[in-house]
């Protein structure tokens, strides 16, 4: 059965445990953006307790999440990388994966939100030695009986 899912940054242990148990992956590019969402923030946990990293984004007031760009104008990929090394450095394994999550952070040619966070979701299933075929839809996919609608399974709130 089909299971549709948002796209996020980063994602969490929820999202991920979903993702593996699921058989066709999609990743739903048509669906309206919801602001103060997992789809442009994460939280990770620092020395002083959660904190959250969010993207700043160009988006118009009705936007699809295909269409929302992120706003390069300003320096958000450097405190965000400097905040996962100030958190992670001195944990296990850290030296192991940074040069992969590094080069994401610092790609230059990353305009748009989904592709930023498709390519760290991509990238952890790499890691995590997950081989799953994913697809973007082609159009909004309401709910119905033939899917698995994961679209809110995660919220900040």
């Amino acid at each position: 059965m089909l299971s549709v899912f948002s796209s996020l940054y980063a994602g969490n242990l929820l999202y991920y445990s979903t993702i593996l148990r699921s058989e066709f992956i999609k990743i739903d590019l048509f669906e309206n953006f919801h602001k103060q969402s997992y789809r442009n923030r994460c939280s990770i946990a620092s020395p002083n307790g959660n904190l959250n990293l969010i993207i700043p984004i160009n988006r118009k007031s009705k936007s699809t999440t295909r269409e929302v760009k992120i706003d390069n104008s300003q320096n958000w990929r450097k405190v965000h990388w400097k905040s996962l090394e100030s958190a992670y450095r001195s944990s296990p394994y850290f030296e192991f994966y940074e040069d992969k999550f590094r080069s994401i952070f610092f790609m230059p040619k990353c305009n748009y939100l989904f592709e930023f966070n498709h390519l760290i979701f991509l990238e952890i299933l790499k890691l995590l030695n997950v081989e799953k075929e994913v697809s973007f839809t082609d159009f909004y996919i309401p709910n119905g009986d033939k899917i698995y609608d994961f679209r809110n399974l995660t919220h900040p709130k």
